[in-house]
This record gives C-alpha cells, structure tokens and sequence, in this order.
C-alpha cells in the first residue's frame, strides 16, 4: 500500500455451517462467489483471508470503490424484490438450507449489520411478505446515499432499522442526527416466519416528529404500559383484512 493512500474497507462473512475443518474449499468459494455478486466492483474487492478456527471470510475493499459498495448494499435493502438481488440472495439462502445452517451474517469493522441471509430459517414462512400503515421511535443515526429515496437508519432500543426517505425529506430529518428521539410514520413491510415472530424488513418513511429528550429505554417502557391485544391475535391479517373491508 502506498504511503498516504486511504486503508482498504474490511468486510467479513460468516457463514453459520461447518467447521474450519469440515468445510469443503469448493463450498467456501461458491458462498464468497455469491457474496461477490452482491458487492459488486469485482476489480475492487479481495479475499485476503479466513478467520482463524471460524468459518469466516474476510475481504478488502478498495477505499476509492466502497461508496459505491456500499450503495448497493443500502440498495439491497430498500429494494429487496429487484430481479437481480432476489437471484443473489436466493443462491446464498439456497446453499445454508442445503448446507442446514442457521444462517450467514455480513459486517463491516464496527460490527454494523451490513446483510443478513437466514438460510434454513425461511422455512416455512407462516405468512408472505406484507405492507401496512406504521411508525417507529428511536435515534437518527444514519442519513446519506446518491439515490432517491435516501437510506435512513433508526437506532430503536431493540435493533437498528433501514429506512428510506425522500430527499426533501431526509435533508429536513438530517439536523436531529444523533440528536433527540424521532417518531417517523409510514409503510413498513413485514413478515412473520415458523417460529411465529415478526420480522420488519424495511421502513418507507412519510412524516416525522422530534419526541421528547428521554432516554428511549423510558420512552419505549411507557409505550409497551399502553394495553395492546393485536400480538395474541390467532390470524391478524384477518383482521386487518375485515378492517380494510377486503374480500380475500
């Protein structure tokens, strides 16, 4: 590396099947082939090494190339029914089933979640993919990326959640970066797998509002105080279904 020149961004991808001594090369190269896929910039992108006694691969970035990396990869999760990263993510899910792995997980450095691929957990979803009207409270952490809409990223007291938002809109959301407590509106995309757990998979937010400065532990106990009963409902799409006046 030349003196001066920015540090390589640092990936890594583990893959939750075999053991460093169990797993085939051949299988390891067709997981990172997959992965290649999904990163794009395939002149940019190495594999420099395995983590010692795990089943995970490293690889390095080019500085220059990982903002555009890193575009797709916030593309893959605001879009994920495009053509293209349906086939990517189902060729990765389609060797941890084979493979009977709970899953594979990419990060960067910092621990950041950057893709998730749940392999054998897919099976059965209960109920398919769907959107409704909702809101979410947590911190602004996050603002930033060339297309429209712009990713956003919430830090909820449960789990950090990829958003999106107009342009106008997040330019205006941007001042409360790391500032106060938001409450964003709009449409989320759900579904609840085998085990009966939901799982929101991305956020498009509408409207917001800055919630007063507590800590979002408090905030979040006194909303679960309010009593709610749709979470015991046996069949809530059902429901939501007569709500909406809707024949299927």
């Amino acid at each position: 590396m030349h003196s001066g020149s920015p540090d390589p961004v640092r990936l890594r991808f583990t893959i939750g099947a075999y053991t460093p001594s169990t797993m085939p090369m051949a299988r390891f190269i067709e997981y990172m082939s997959h992965l290649a896929k999904l990163l794009g910039e395939p002149e940019h992108v190495h594999l420099v090494g395995v983590v010692e006694g795990t089943t995970t691969g490293v690889v390095e970035i080019d500085s220059g190339a990982y903002p555009t990396v890193s575009q797709r990869l916030g593309k893959s999760r605001q879009d994920p029914a495009s053509q293209e990263m349906q086939q990517i993510y189902q060729g990765i899910d389609d060797l941890l089933r084979a493979d009977r792995a709970d899953g594979a997980t990419l990060v960067d450095d910092e621990g950041q979640v950057l893709a998730t691929f749940t392999g054998a957990a897919t099976d059965e979803r209960l109920y398919g993919a769907f959107t409704q009207p909702d809101s979410l409270d947590g911190q602004l952490i996050a603002v930033g990326g060339q297309n429209d809409p712009v990713p956003v990223r919430v830090q909820a007291p449960d789990a950090v959640y990829y958003c999106s938002a107009t342009r106008a809109l997040a330019k205006e959301m941007s001042i409360h970066l790391w500032g106060a407590p938001l409450r964003v509106w709009g449409t989320a995309r759900w579904s609840r797998g085998h085990r009966e757990e939901w799982s929101m998979h991305h956020f498009r937010i509408d409207r917001y509002a800055v919630l007063p400065d507590e800590s979002l532990d408090d905030l979040t106990g006194r909303l679960r105080a309010i009593d709610a009963d749709w979470k015991d409902l046996e069949n809530p799409f059902e429901v939501l279904a007569d709500i909406r006046g809707s024949d299927d």
